[in-house]
């Protein structure tokens, strides 16, 4: 049987320019015109066309809302989140905001997982420090599993009397014996706080972190501690 099935052509005149003969409909889009092929519906008085390239464009091809995909458009997720951006610098607040000049370094100091900061008061009988070939037998400070301690202040106190035996007291780390803090005998005198400002003082690790797990322990040099009963420390610092 012989088709006859009709196939009509269609003449499309673009700015009254005709492109093929009329047959079975004419369709006919003047300048600046849109025709929806999806629907047959024709637009005028389009003006504006898209300046973008087609390399432009695929930047969208393969981006992920709340991802941030290399060389791909950053589109944000449903809370405004990106789970990367990397940038050489951050500005903060409204307007041109304020440039954060704070370090990656130093902005991880206070990281989330930084343990609270701790300040500790601790008596150290006189007993327990007299043995000079070891360190006091209850530590300053224990060490915690995992961490290191960074110190930020220490304060010392004779009680009971002066040091007059031993040369120097000091704070120091176990096994590295890393000296914390370290006071001599003449600036311990009873009753009165010994900082690092005090002369005679020397705080050698204030500031710099310690050995993961160490505790902080006393220990004289060259003798006891003398006429003093007691020695009191002040350790601040923090975790990490």
């Amino acid at each position: 049987m012989a088709d006859t099935r009709i196939t009509p052509t269609l003449d499309l005149t673009v700015g009254g320019q005709s492109k093929s003969a009329l047959k079975a409909g004419q369709i006919q889009v003047s300048a600046n015109g849109l025709l929806d092929a999806a629907t047959g519906e024709a637009y005028a008085g389009i003006s504006t066309t898209t300046s973008s390239s087609t390399a432009e464009l695929n930047f969208n091809d393969g981006s992920i809302a709340g991802t941030a995909v290399a060389s791909k458009t950053a589109v944000l997720g449903a809370n405004k989140e990106l789970d990367e951006f990397h940038t050489t610098a951050l500005y903060l607040g409204a307007g041109a905001g304020t440039l954060v000049t704070a370090t990656a370094a130093e902005l991880n100091q206070l990281h989330s997982t930084l343990l609270p900061v701790t300040t500790a008061l601790v008596n150290t009988a006189a007993s327990a420090i007299t043995t000079l070939a070891t360190y006091s037998t209850t530590p300053v400070l224990a060490g915690v599993s995992g961490k290191t301690f960074t110190p930020t202040d220490v304060k010392m106190r004779a009680n009971g009397g002066n040091v007059a035996t031993a040369t120097v007291v000091s704070l120091l780390e176990t096994t590295s014996n890393a000296v914390v803090f370290s006071a001599t005998a003449a600036s311990l005198t009873s009753g009165q706080w010994v900082s690092v400002a005090t002369a005679g003082a020397i705080g050698t690790q204030i500031g710099v972190a310690g050995t993961a797990n160490k505790s902080l322990f006393l220990k004289a040099t060259s003798g006891t501690v003398g006429t003093a009963t007691s020695i009191d420390v002040i350790v601040t610092g923090f975790w990490a």
